[in-house]
This record gives structure tokens, C-alpha cells and sequence, in this order.
């Protein structure tokens, strides 16, 4: 006997969007088909895709941008009041419940 079982799987590109309002999407999403569960996959962008935006981080850049993007979405989730974070790429400081 065989059971499926579906999970979703969310993909983010940390250059299309700012992780406040990626984390708010997933949030919503994870409410609206009320799963307790849901994949995400990070995608850091070959240099051919982000020089045609004007975006011309180096490869190392890259990849530590995307470390401090989820960093934040991890601390956007597991905290229970404030978020407060000052990297190279992104600053945020926010009280979740006020």
C-alpha cells in the first residue's frame, strides 16, 4: 500500500524580494492551505541573470547575502517579539506583536 503525501515547496531568490516580505508571504500561504508545513528553497542567481538587473555582486557576495536571508526568515519564524538584525545586505529591526 502506497500513501502520497504533498508537500509545499516555496522558491525564493533573495534579489526579487526584501525577506520581511518574503517571510510574510510564506506565512500567509502556510495559512491559507493550513499546513504546518513548508519547504523553501533559497536560489542565489548566476551573474548573467543579476547583470541584466544592474546587480553585479561577486559570487562570494552572492552566497553571503543569501546567508543573511535566511538567517532573518529563520529569526521571523521562531521569534516571539523582536527581530533585530544589522547585516552587510539587509537591516531590520522589528517588533513582531506591537
Amino acid at each position: 500500500k502506497r500513501s502520497w503525501r504533498i508537500v509545499t515547496l516555496i522558491a525564493l531568490q533573495p534579489y526579487t524580494m526584501h525577506p520581511l516580505y518574503a517571510a510574510q508571504k510564506v506565512a500567509t500561504l502556510q495559512l491559507f492551505i493550513q499546513s504546518s508545513k513548508i519547504n523553501i528553497n533559497v536560489i542565489s542567481a548566476d551573474e548573467s541573470e543579476l547583470g541584466g538587473i544592474g546587480n553585479q555582486l561577486t559570487q562570494v557576495e552572492r552566497y553571503s547575502r543569501l546567508e543573511e536571508y535566511v538567517e532573518i526568515i529563520r529569526s521571523l519564524f521562531q521569534s516571539k517579539s523582536k527581530v533585530s538584525y544589522a547585516g552587510n545586505f539587509y537591516k531590520v529591526k522589528l517588533d513582531l506583536y506591537s
